[in-house]
């Protein structure tokens, strides 16, 4: 096997993992990160590997290396399950190709497949080893105290993530010695993108244990969870960083600075006073969030919501983990009727003197004026400030990145049919997929490289800012 030949040993291996579900399985997902990583590396590491071709075509690989002066490792075998005896040829094969030397071949675990243990039994081992096995009680565990190591955050907090947000589902995690070492979670929110609802998939709690920092964890845990990704369906990555360095980390995996926020603040006069509710237009009243209100509100909340063109929407569920948030943080939800009509939802925090409206949602933009004054007015606060999609001051928020771009960039052209662009996407090494040319032109995207055209060269990274960057993407504080 050469380096050449990576490209197409990893389309089959794509191939194999979605025929063997793999997404669904941990043990195979970390087969496959290893994997990749060391063809990405085969000349480094001096793997030694082989390829069986059928008309052409390569329908099994294989590759392995040394572990002693006796013992050759066959570290990965891979075929084409419609090709019958593919397995049993490329095993053989190899096994008579590798030096003269090695009495031994090692040929690993059967990742808990019942045909992969037979196939290996037949071979009549010398010897079984152990192998070990992080249950997910331990694994949400493991997460969890490697959470509380890297994040400064309280234990309330911690106790209502890992009870209404976290599964191991949407957990990936890096293992080494048995104990998680990086981890973090694909939170599913739906996104108004062009006309449509897409999948998105939001990044929380990615950290590396202090221990094992700087050694690529995260990079290559971020490149398995955007395959994974892909592979379900997923449309946009997305995530808010921690603090402002991790924008130029995030950007190195393609993601791109999309979101952003504008903020109204306001000075508070001494003189402004209560809206006497009794005459107002407007009945503002603050809620028991307590007594759990979703079911009322979340309707309303959900169709204002989705008025916004491009932005991250909540589902029910979620609706309830914001609230339950709101609670800890001692927040209150406010709601506006118009005679019998709600007519709008507000999301606020007092501390000391400042109220911070985290989210303000009106039927008619025309009442904010008098809604904020009320709200300053019964608070009694002296400074306010007010998050909006739209203000005379904006501020960066959350990073995105393209996951499919073949999907995207057809419901872009769909929707800006006068847009024509010509592009090479190079570098996504994540999506191999994603890789290639694209031209969109008259309402329809065309893929794959066509004379005569000029194409330019983007990253994933700056497509991903290109097809956002118009549309004023929206991503609500109440995910932080």
């Amino acid at each position: 096997m050469t380096a050449e030949l990576v490209p197409e040993c990893l389309r089959l291996e794509s191939m194999w993992c979605k025929a063997n579900d793999c997404a669904e399985n941990e043990a195979l997902m970390a087969e496959r990160r290893s994997m990749t990583d060391a063809l990405k590396h085969i000349n480094e590491l001096d793997l030694r590997g082989g390829v069986l071709h059928v008309n052409g075509e390569i329908v099994a690989f294989t590759f392995g290396a040394p572990i002693n002066n006796e013992t050759f490792d066959t570290c990965v075998e891979k075929a084409n399950t419609d090709i019958e005896g593919a397995y049993a040829m490329i095993n053989n094969e190899f096994a008579n190709r590798i030096p003269e030397q090695y009495i031994y071949i090692n040929r690993e675990e059967d990742l808990g497949l019942e045909g992969l243990r037979k196939a290996k039994l037949s071979y009549y081992p010398e010897t079984l080893l152990e192998k070990y096995i992080v249950d997910y009680n331990e694994r949400k565990e493991q997460v969890r105290q490697l959470w509380e190591t890297c994040f400064n955050d309280d234990e309330a907090f911690v106790d209502l993530y890992f009870r209404l947000r976290y599964i191991d589902q949407i957990n990936k995690a890096i293992i080494e010695d048995g104990k998680v070492i990086s981890a973090l979670q694909m939170i599913p929110y739906p996104m108004t993108f062009c006309g449509r609802t897409v999948a998105t998939s939001y990044i929380s709690g990615a950290c590396t244990h202090p221990d094992y920092r700087a050694r690529g964890a995260m990079r290559r845990l971020l490149e398995e969870t955007h395959r994974s990704m892909f592979d379900e369906g997923i449309m946009f990555s997305t995530l808010i960083p921690a603090e402002d360095w991790l924008k130029g980390y995030y950007a190195r995996s393609g993601y791109a600075t999309c979101f952003r926020y504008g903020v109204l603040k306001k000075v508070i006069n001494s003189y402004e006073q209560p809206v006497n509710n009794s005459v107002s237009y407007l009945k503002m009243s603050k809620i028991d969030l307590l007594k759990k209100p979703e079911k009322t509100i979340y309707p309303y909340f959900n169709e204002q919501m989705n008025r916004r063109s491009c932005c991250i929407q909540h589902t029910f569920d979620d609706f309830h983990v914001v609230l339950s948030d709101l609670v800890l943080s001692k927040g209150d939800v406010w709601t506006i009727y118009k005679g019998d009509v709600l007519s709008g939802l507000i999301f606020c925090l007092m501390q000391e003197k400042t109220l911070s409206v985290k989210e303000i949602l009106l039927s008619d933009e025309a009442d904010l004026k008098v809604v904020l004054h009320q709200l300053a007015a019964f608070y009694q606060a002296e400074t306010m400030t007010c998050i909006l999609p739209f203000a005379a001051e904006m501020h960066e928020l959350g990073m995105a990145r393209l996951i499919n771009v073949p999907a995207c960039l057809e419901l872009y052209a769909a929707v800006y049919q006068g847009e024509e662009l010509c592009i090479h996407l190079q570098g996504d090494e994540a999506i191999g997929e994603n890789n290639g040319y694209y031209s969109v032109s008259s309402g329809k995207m065309i893929q794959g490289y066509q004379m005569g055209k000029e194409y330019v060269c983007v990253t994933i990274s700056e497509l991903t800012a290109l097809v956002l960057k118009d549309l004023h993407p929206y991503m609500s504080l109440m995910l932080d």
